[in-house]
């Protein structure tokens, strides 16, 4: 005899997948951090959210040329700088949520870092889960360990 179980994402797992990689407005930001915050171990989810709604960003550039006159070379120099200001703080870059991988399995701490760009009218923030490859095969194999034990039956990983 055999069985075969294939466990689903969390919802939570799902929404914050689903998220990621996606840029997102900085009004779309705040009302995604408010609507997770329960997931959201580090920063403080208040706090953090002061933050996004607070958050003010430009871009600097600085364009320099020299021409030497003696042998004609150019000097061309290109500077681009995002300052970053706001009455809450500063925007971290990374946070940690404490979530479960599968469908009522444990929770695990998922790293996730904030990125911001400016421009097009606008900042745009995009979340990127950090090594979720890793995430989902820990969680894998300590739920196929706890499957072992609880049954006293051998767990194998594809076919036998």
């Amino acid at each position: 005899h055999s069985s075969r179980y294939m466990p689903r994402y969390s919802d939570q797992w799902n929404r914050w997948a689903k998220v990621c990689g996606a840029p997102l407005k900085q009004a779309e930001f705040a009302e995604f951090i408010e609507e997770v915050r329960a997931d959201i171990r580090e920063p403080e989810a208040a706090k953090l959210l002061d933050v996004v709604r607070a958050f003010k960003a430009s871009k600097k550039m600085e364009f320099d040329s020299v021409v030497y006159q003696a042998n004609g070379d150019v000097k061309l120099v290109y500077d681009e700088k995002t300052l970053q200001t706001g009455a809450s703080g500063v925007l971290p870059e990374q946070m940690k949520l404490g979530i479960p991988v599968y469908f009522r399995g444990d929770v695990y701490a998922v790293p996730v870092f904030i990125r911001y760009r400016v421009g097009n009218g606008g900042v745009q923030f995009q979340l990127k889960l950090d090594r979720a490859d890793l995430i989902e095969d820990a969680a894998f194999t300590d739920m196929a360990a706890k499957i072992g034990e609880g049954t006293r039956i051998d767990v194998y990983l594809g076919r036998r």
